[in-house]
This record gives structure tokens, C-alpha cells and sequence, in this order.
């Protein structure tokens, strides 16, 4: 499950850090408060996966920059803090992050400027901040660049690494090699994040009890 993310410079969200997350949430505000953003930002990253960060930006708007916070410019950073212990036993006792940045280019109009996804254990974090790791911690990269700009997959299963011409429109982690017994965890995450979010619209609440569509007098006490 998503156990945490940090959105920075996408629409109305300047800033978010490091939120923690749970299975189920309810998101609560006024209209233009910044709700369906960060909604949005969860599906721009299946997006960028499954078509690109070209066809993912065309998609939302006419220009990049109209994507960014008050359309500033400057790189859209999107990180998933990822616990997929209960996926893969591997993964029991650790935590994953998933970093993506997207910027824009005058040659290509959009490209992927960063995009790596690291292996830390829970017990490096300290009380109470299970998202907080010191810097001076070396976690497990699994995806990422090497030192002379190649992107690369990390053998889980039998040590080295796999390296791959390096790619500015197309993420590394959706074309992750299929070989599930080597690189199982970034698998696991590329089919994770290719679901996208699921969510219920409140506005639609009265619609969806006329159609019936709740077996219950009304929706609210579902939830």
C-alpha cells in the first residue's frame, strides 16, 4: 500500500511532504482547496508509466509549465512511500520509495529528469517518524542511474545489475525486465502503481442512491 507521499509544484499543491497514509481515506474541503490534485497526482504517475510523461502532461493540459504551481515552471516531484510487505515476502520489515520528477525540455517539450526507487528498513527510522530516515543512511537502490548516466535494474536474486540505454520521455520502472525471480520487488511496484486510485466522488452521493447503486438507505453510513 502507499504508506506515504510527497507531491511538490503540481497544480495547486506547492508543497506536501512526507504525508503519511493509511488503506482508506476521506478527503474533506471546499471546492478548489486542492482535493482532486492531489488525487490527480497519484493517476500522473500511472500515467507517466503506461503512456509517458509526454502523452501524461497532453493529457492535463496544453504546456507543462500549466501543470506546475501558479505555472512557475520548474520540475514536478512526485514520491510514493510503498510497503508492500504483505505483497511480497521480501519486502516484510521494509519500505520503498519511488521517486519521479518530470521537467521541461525545449527539444523534447517534457522529459523525465529523475526516477529511482530505493530499498530502506523500518527499523532506520526513528520513533514516531516512520517516514523520516537520516541522509547519512545508504538504502538499496533497485532502479535508477548509474555514475555514467545509464539507467540500470538491480538483481535481487543473483547479485549485478542490468543496465538500459537511458530513456527521457519513458519510465524506467514500466518496461522493468519481466524476469519476476531477479527483479521481483520492482515488478511488484510497476503493477502496483499501474492501478492507479480508486475513489468516490461526495458530490455524486445523491445521484448514485437514486440509481440504486448503494444497497443501503444512504451512502454515508457505508462509509
Amino acid at each position: 500500500m502507499i504508506a506515504g507521499i510527497t507531491v511538490k509544484n503540481y497544480k495547486a499543491i506547492k508543497s506536501l511532504k512526507n504525508l503519511s497514509l493509511n488503506r482508506f481515506h476521506v478527503l474533506v474541503g471546499p471546492n478548489a482547496s486542492g482535493k482532486s490534485t492531489f488525487l490527480d497526482a497519484l493517476q500522473f504517475v500511472k500515467d507517466c508509466l503506461e503512456h509517458g510523461s509526454r502523452k501524461a502532461v497532453e493529457k492535463r493540459a496544453p504546456e507543462f509549465r500549466d501543470l506546475t504551481f501558479m505555472r512557475q515552471g520548474g520540475p514536478i516531484e512526485i514520491e510514493l512511500w510503498l510497503d508492500m510487505g504483505n505483497v511480497i515476502d521480501s519486502q516484510q520489515g521494509k519500505i520503498l520509495l519511488y521517486r519521479l520528477a518530470v521537467v521541461e525540455d525545449e527539444q523534447l517539450g517534457v522529459r523525465i529528469d529523475d526516477e529511482i526507487l530505493k530499498e530502506f528498513l523500518k527499523k532506520w527510522a526513528p520513533a514516531g517518524k516512520d517516514l523520516e530516515f537520516s541522509p547519512k543512511l545508504t538504502p538499496r537502490r533497485l532502479l535508477g542511474k548509474t555514475s555514467k548516466g545509464t539507467d540500470f535494474y538491480r538483481r535481487e536474486n543473483g547479485g549485478g545489475i542490468k543496465t538500459a540505454l537511458p530513456s527521457a520521455l519513458t519510465s524506467r520502472l514500466c518496461p522493468s525486465p519481466p524476469d519476476e525471480e531477479r527483479y521481483p520487488t520492482a515488478n511488484v511496484v510497476k503493477d502496483f502503481l499501474m492501478q492507479g486510485v480508486q475513489y468516490i466522488n461526495v458530490v455524486g452521493f445523491e445521484i448514485l442512491q437514486r440509481w440504486r447503486i448503494w444497497p443501503c438507505r444512504s451512502p454515508l453510513e457505508r462509509l
